[in-house]
């Protein structure tokens, strides 16, 4: 999963997000978790994004308006 494919499908969906912000806090996001990895082996951030992307794809639109936060809590 990858910040682009997010923004890709925010796009598809016509969903009023501000991708600047979304691309903004994820480069946060990821930088603040910099080697960090879930027991898993997932990088940390990855299940934030992931959930991002899911609540995108399902249009939904107050909580898309979140992706920022969603991406800034990764901790």
């Amino acid at each position: 999963m990858t910040v682009q494919s997010l923004v890709h499908t925010i796009k598809k969906n016509e969903l009023r997000v501000d991708l600047d912000l979304v691309r903004r806090a994820f480069k946060f996001a990821e930088e603040a978790h910099k080697g960090q990895m879930r027991l898993n082996g997932d990088k940390y951030i990855e299940h934030s994004l992931q959930t991002a992307h899911m609540l995108a794809m399902i249009k939904m639109d107050e909580a898309t308006r979140h992706i920022p936060i969603l991406l800034l809590s990764a901790k």
